[in-house]
């Protein structure tokens, strides 16, 4: 899968590149940006930003820019589409159904969480996260990939 393919390097370079400022991150590919349970956390994204942002490397530097506790937009999803590969949105509220189904980790956080159970989602393809106190994670159809 392509899609997997470009978010595990996406991942492993913001893993690499970050720093004591990185407030974690959480990365959704998706396929139908119009059913995704996403609301934007942020009322305008800043004119300076030139969003879609293309490219693995662009795309990193833009996310290790933003992923500090300093930035105003580092909270939440941030949005890649599976067909251009291409950072869409930024700082969006991601809600997804709860399933009791799956085998979940404990004390790794909300947007862990999210991830895994965002996974099964209609019109998500792929999520990813990183964390403080763990690696990055990909995750297919609520479970790791």
């Amino acid at each position: 899968m392509k899609s997997e393919h470009f978010l595990r390097e996406l991942l492993l370079t913001l893993e690499q590149t970050k720093d004591e400022s990185f407030s974690g991150i959480g990365l959704i590919i998706y396929t139908d940006f119009d059913i995704l349970p996403v609301a934007p956390l942020i009322d305008k994204v800043p004119s300076d930003y030139h969003l879609p942002v293309s490219g693995l490397q662009n795309i990193a530097t833009f996310l290790i820019r933003i992923s500090s506790f300093a930035s105003d937009y580092h909270d939440g999803f941030h949005l890649i589409s599976a067909t251009e590969l291409k950072l869409t949105h930024i700082c969006q509220y991601f809600s997804p159904p709860i399933s009791k189904n799956l085998n979940t980790e404990y004390f790794v956080g909300g947007r862990y969480r999210a991830a895994q159970y965002g996974s099964m989602v209609n019109g998500v393809e792929l999520t990813g996260v990183i964390g403080s106190k763990y690696g990055p994670t990909v995750f297919y159809k609520g479970h790791k990939a």
